[in-house]
């Protein structure tokens, strides 16, 4: 993991559906190219935020900044910056090491490689 063990978050959707291949489900009617995902849209406190720009921490630098691992850390969340932020992730991605923090607020299910007839 980039940057510990912790609740991955992205505001961008292309970059949570890179990791949703777990939750795809073979239903009735489902081909091999339109399984059906998912995905929460969650509502997220930050609280104290460590910006970073290093694609990944190592165990110790996160227990160093992180206030809920007891090594006197002042940070809640680790923000990864993305490349257009000038940071090495293709996406900005925000860990936080709570549950307490994450308020899932819509599930979302969607599939790729379905094609609606025209008109239909």
């Amino acid at each position: 993991l980039r940057y510990g063990r912790g609740l991955y978050f992205s505001k961008v959707s292309s970059k949570s559906d890179s990791y949703a291949s777990g939750s795809e489900r073979a239903g009735q009617g489902s081909t091999a190219a339109a399984r059906p995902r998912v995905m929460f849209l969650c509502k997220v406190a930050l609280g104290n935020v460590h910006d970073t720009e290093k694609d990944q921490l190592s165990e110790d630098e996160i227990s160093d900044l992180i206030e809920s691992r007891d090594l006197g850390g002042q940070y809640h969340t680790i923000v990864g910056r993305g490349a257009s932020e000038g940071g090495p992730l293709n996406f900005q991605e925000t860990v936080v090491y709570t549950h307490l923090a994450a308020l899932p607020s819509y599930l979302i299910v969607y599939e790729f490689g379905h094609n609606e007839p025209a008109g239909g």
